[in-house]
Parts: structure tokens; sequence; C-alpha cells
């Protein structure tokens, strides 16, 4: 994979491959659980490569077969976007593919140079508009995707609550229909 302006700028050769490693490995874990989830007697509920280690827990009963689908698109999306130019995630299910495509490129790097790392901190500042999707990795914040609770209506972020994780940021920037097909 090859990365262009903004992000191939800031990486070196071994955060680049770590990086592109990363998105091939975060889409094994997806598509490995939507096979899974497809041969299941029960596609809900259960927790496969992609859920366990990028969803935020409380949000594990969302992760269906038609969330994890929407998830990759995102994620192909954000594949897209690194290597062509990027543009800000355009709605929280880009948001949580590109952080866990960040994380693991941390885990990527740090297997290729057998040292801890923190090399893609300075990425994802310059990838994301804002960290509000933290908010969902913090339980501390639990309750925040509920705009009637004092947390929801206060902290001033977007709505974080999985029925809204696909919804676009803004008018101008359309999800990819992929994502929004609720099939």
């Amino acid at each position: 994979m090859r990365f262009t302006d903004r992000v191939g700028d800031e990486l070196s050769a071994l955060e680049a491959e770590a990086l592109s490693n990363a998105v091939a490995m975060v889409e094994d874990f997806l598509l490995g659980e939507l096979v899974d989830r497809f041969a299941a007697v029960s596609p809900t509920g259960s927790v496969g490569a992609f859920s366990s280690q990028f969803v935020p827990g409380r949000y594990i009963e969302f992760c269906d077969v038609k969330m994890l689908r929407r998830l990759h698109a995102c994620l192909l999306v954000v594949a897209g976007r690194l290597q062509d130019g990027w543009g800000p995630p355009r709605c929280r299910g880009e948001e949580l593919v590109l952080r866990a495509v960040l994380d693991h490129a941390e885990v990527c790097l740090e297997e290729l140079t057998e040292q801890p790392t923190e090399a893609f901190v300075r990425l994802a500042d310059l990838l994301f508009e804002d960290f509000d999707h933290e908010y969902l990795f913090d339980p501390s914040f639990d309750g925040i995707d509920d705009p009637e609770t004092v947390e929801g209506s206060q902290m001033g972020v977007g709505p974080l609550h999985p029925s809204a994780w696909f919804d676009p940021f803004y008018d101008d920037r359309p999800v990819h229909p992929m994502a929004r097909w609720d099939q």
C-alpha cells in the first residue's frame, strides 16, 4: 500500500510498512468475523477478532453481521483515503476503524522493530478532526451516548450511540452508501 500527501509525509518506511500491514490485518479480522457470523446459528452476541479488540466492550451486543458489514465498508473507505489523499473521517464508523488501524499499526511496528513505540500518535493527531470517539472506550463516560443524560447533553460531542455510527458528521461529506445500507 502506498501513502500520499499528509499520511506519506509523516511516515518512515518502516512505519508505512506497519500501517499497511495493519490495514490488511484489520480487514482480515473483520472478514474473518463476518464469515464466522454467517456460519453461526446465532449471528449476534458473539465476540470475534475485530469486535473483541476494537469495539468498546459495552457495545459488543450491537456488533452483528450488519454492523460488521458496515464497518468493513468504512475500512475500505479509510484505506482508500490513506492511499489517495486523506480526508477526515465522515462518520463514527470511519473513526472506529481508523482507530483500529492505527492501534494495530503500533503492534505491527513493535513486531518489526522489537521495541515499544508510539509512532502513530502523531499521525492520529493529523488524521482525526477530534477525539470524541475515545469517550466510547472510557468506562467513566458510560452513558455519554445517551443525549437524555447530563453526560450526553452537556459534553458537546456528536452522537455516540451505535445507532448513529454511520450517520454523516456533515451534510456536505457523505458516507459511503454501503456503510449507510441497512440490509
